[in-house]
């Protein structure tokens, strides 16, 4: 399936999608395609399956989410889900739309690969989270995502399903960007330090799928969820210490409780997930994310 490849990559302005166009020219034997919000808006899902019939892409990258955790929260929208009034735009994109796409990859014979998140849990364990963990979201976006993931299985399709966590990257808006951001307007930095999971460099998780899909010409063997996060544990505050560190940025950083910062979604305290099975089954080698930290940053600069 490697070989002559037409992939089409959604949400290609996002933050991920965008990683994927940056590496493309890496695989000149695949046909990508990209369409953006504008041009194929997941959120009217009668429009999405006639337009993957026109495109007939082998597989379909979907990087199109809703991504916004606290407007996630917002009620007074115009759809319900568990006789709730809850925002529209997140249970749209976050669960109806992956729900159309993979009953087209079903049955079009097509591969779907997927990206969910570790708010799929409630961050009660202490230590990290396996694929057959039980889920428990507690807030809205991760109540829409885990619904995406099971709408996606539901349908039958041969889709992967990778769970991240804490995605930054060179493109799009992100919590290292508002760190850098903010300390150089305020030369000091306040940061939750009782919530832990692990950084995930957008540009590494974009590169190990093209990976996986040229390493495996049988990919729809490999359906299911996996986690992917790169190696090691962090809060916010010690991120945000290691980006000011490797940006050679000399200002205090303190940690404070997420009392200091209330917000309308509730955090998991600890997400951290275990990536060792992912490694397994696809060979990979993750890196740790400070090293990831540091390529982003030279990356930035380039």
């Amino acid at each position: 399936m490697s070989k002559g490849l037409r992939i089409l990559v959604t949400g290609a302005n996002g933050q991920l999608g965008s990683e994927f166009r940056f590496l493309q020219d890496q695989y000149p034997q695949w046909e990508f395609l990209f369409v953006t919000r504008e041009e194929l808006d997941l959120s009217k899902t009668s429009g999405i399956s006639p337009y993957l019939q026109s495109v007939q892409a082998d597989i379909i990258i979907n990087c199109a989410a809703y991504t916004n955790v606290e407007a996630a929260e917002d009620h007074g929208a115009d759809t319900e889900q568990n006789n709730k009034i809850v925002n529209a735009q997140n249970w749209l994109l976050n669960a109806n739309a992956p729900r159309v796409i993979a009953e087209w990859c079903a049955d079009n014979n097509s591969v779907l690969i997927h990206f969910s998140t570790d708010y799929v849990f409630d961050g009660k364990k202490s230590t990290p989270y396996t694929e057959i963990d039980s889920t428990h979201p507690i807030n809205q976006y991760g109540c829409a995502k885990l619904l995406g993931e099971n709408e996606i299985l539901d349908t039958g399709a041969d889709a992967i399903v990778f769970r991240v966590s804490w995605l930054y990257g060179t493109f799009g808006n992100n919590f290292m960007k508002t760190m850098i951001r903010l300390a150089d307007a305020n030369g000091k930095l306040s940061v939750v330090s009782d919530q832990v999971a692990s950084p995930t460099y957008s540009r590494q998780l974009a590169s190990d799928v093209l990976s996986i899909i040229q390493r495996f010409p049988n990919l729809k063997e490999k359906k299911g969820i996996y986690h992917y996060t790169q190696y090691g544990t962090a809060s916010w505050f010690d991120f945000a210490r290691r980006i000011m560190e490797y940006t050679h940025r000399n200002i205090p950083v303190s940690p404070v409780t997420s009392d200091a910062f209330p917000t309308k979604a509730v955090r998991p305290v600890y997400s951290k997930l275990d990536s060792s099975y992912t490694e397994q089954t696809f060979g990979l080698k993750l890196p740790h994310w400070e090293d990831c930290l540091k390529e982003c940053i030279n990356d930035l600069k380039s």
